[in-house]
């Protein structure tokens, strides 16, 4: 895949994988991690920006750094055999997704604690990260210049 592919496919799965995370919190939740931030960041710097817009940016912004981390995972040609390609890259997509719900305990803390310090999150947090993933993940794989065949 060249760069500039990488990095359109990242925009995308990463703006994707956003949008799906907030949904599932909105859903299971009802409270959002945009919405928290947003209001934070505004409250506590005495800006006169909509949280909206901040929460939003901050969301993307950390969805689309997430998703060039997985994509430049994906990048790397691990074997000659695809399918098992795709087998390390899903196990690697999970294992991020553990990491990001340690670094970035419940949502609702992640930009103001990168570590909670009181145990690894479990439930509905820890879905939430694997789902994004798996979502940049699938992504990627629909890609079709992703592990093109050497000819």
């Amino acid at each position: 895949m060249s760069f500039n592919r990488l990095i359109v496919v990242t925009v995308v799965a990463g703006v994707v994988g956003a949008v799906i995370f907030w949904v599932f919190q909105l859903n299971l939740q009802g409270a959002t991690i945009t919405s928290y931030i947003g209001g934070q960041v505004v409250k506590k710097g005495g800006y006169s920006l909509s949280p909206v817009f901040v929460g939003w940016s901050i969301h993307i912004g950390v969805s689309i750094s997430y998703a060039l981390l997985m994509g430049l995972v994906m990048w790397i040609p691990f074997t000659e055999n695809v399918n098992l390609n795709r087998a390390i890259t899903l196990l690697i997509a999970v294992f991020l997704g553990w990491i990001t719900t340690i670094v970035a305990p419940p949502a609702i803390n992640v930009t103001i604690n990168l570590l909670s310090g009181k145990g690894f999150p479990s439930g509905p947090f820890w879905w939430n990260h694997q789902l994004f993933f798996i979502v940049v993940w699938a992504i990627f794989m629909a890609a079709p210049f992703v592990w093109k065949k050497k000819s």
